[in-house]
């Protein structure tokens, strides 16, 4: 792939010295680097085929984005027939998450209020991936994933969802409802929405030796509640964030989004809690595993799928500990 991709940017970007090599693998994308003695480092998305509109969706984010001076990557070329884009190559590397200050925080935060500043401007955008804009998307969002699951052959998988998802689900998924009550099917106002990445967090930025972030992947950008961007940024898997941190990160997007957000981060916190559960196990599905195949994964099926079920067993856990009001989780 790298080779016949080499010779077609050589020329699209009028350099025929250009040459490109693999260096990062995610779950649904290759991305490649540029060595341009005309147009300096890019880098080159390759997307996988699924229906999802990857590519549009990322590039037009990046275009509006990068006009407004937020720290992305400009967008320099696209070709949807091959499923591919490049784009300017951003400095640094991913930062610890462990190791996260108050800088960082303050920066996470910074984005997040140049974000909702675009507020008028969100009728431009569709609903971001898996967008929740009423209570009753949160809870069907949860039905929707584990009907996938449940025609998976597999026992180790049955197993844990029946005789331990299930039961945490229903029980959740009751409390919720009740506590949202009439407003379960209501649509958010456009006053409550934000424009989201919809994957937010320090596995995607990239943080400079002088500790400058900037932000990549924004394949599921649009308009969503920040209760949701806010939910998952917490219980995103990939950063084990410090307890302060997180305290510190829910109480300036309280202050930034405001006393409603909070109210309905509370009532639904739980849930996007049990969709992350399902998310961890989507090894299990075949689409899932073909993208991962496509983005060059090299461990087998069966040790990833172990892997993510470990993984989804230890997040149910801390959500039967907050459904026991035994903790103070966020």
């Amino acid at each position: 792939m790298e080779e016949e991709l080499n010779q077609v940017l050589q020329q699209e970007l009028q350099d025929p010295l250009l040459s490109c090599a693999m260096i990062d693998q995610g779950s649904n994308s290759r991305t490649l680097q540029v060595f341009s003695p005309r147009h300096g480092e890019l880098l080159v998305k390759r997307y996988v085929d699924d229906g999802r509109r990857r590519l549009e969706t990322e590039y037009m984010a990046l275009k509006f984005l990068s006009r407004k001076g937020l720290p992305v990557a400009r967008p320099l070329m696209a070709r949807s027939a091959e499923f591919y884009a490049v784009y300017s190559r951003l400095p640094g590397k991913h930062p610890c998450a462990e190791k996260a200050d108050t800088r960082i925080l303050a920066q996470l935060l910074d984005f997040l209020r140049q974000l909702h500043g675009f507020r008028a401007e969100l009728p431009d955008f569709a609903p971001a991936a898996d967008a929740c804009l009423s209570a009753g998307a949160a809870i069907a969002l949860v039905q929707d994933r584990r009907q996938q699951l449940a025609g998976v052959d597999d026992g180790r998988l049955q197993k844990f969802l029946t005789s331990a998802f299930d039961p945490c689900c229903e029980l959740l998924s009751r409390r919720f409802q009740a506590a949202v009550g009439s407003a379960f099917f209501e649509a958010l106002p456009e006053t409550e929405q934000t424009l989201s990445p919809s994957d937010f967090g320090l596995h995607n930025a990239l943080c400079t030796a002088d500790g400058r972030l900037s932000f990549v992947d924004f394949e599921y950008f649009g308009r969503d509640d920040p209760a949701k961007l806010v939910s998952d940024f917490l219980w995103h898997p990939s950063m084990e964030l410090p307890a302060a941190f997180r305290a510190s990160f829910l109480q300036g997007c309280r202050e930034l989004y405001g006393e409603s957000f909070y109210q309905r981060w509370q009532d639904s916190h739980a849930i996007h809690g049990l969709k992350w559960v399902l998310l961890l196990l989507n090894e299990f599905l075949p689409q899932h595993w073909q993208r991962r195949c496509f983005a060059g994964e090299k461990a087998s099926r069966q040790q990833r799928q172990q892997y993510q079920l470990e993984k989804a067993q230890s997040l149910l856990a801390r959500l039967e500990v907050l459904e026991k009001g035994t903790a103070d989780e966020c």
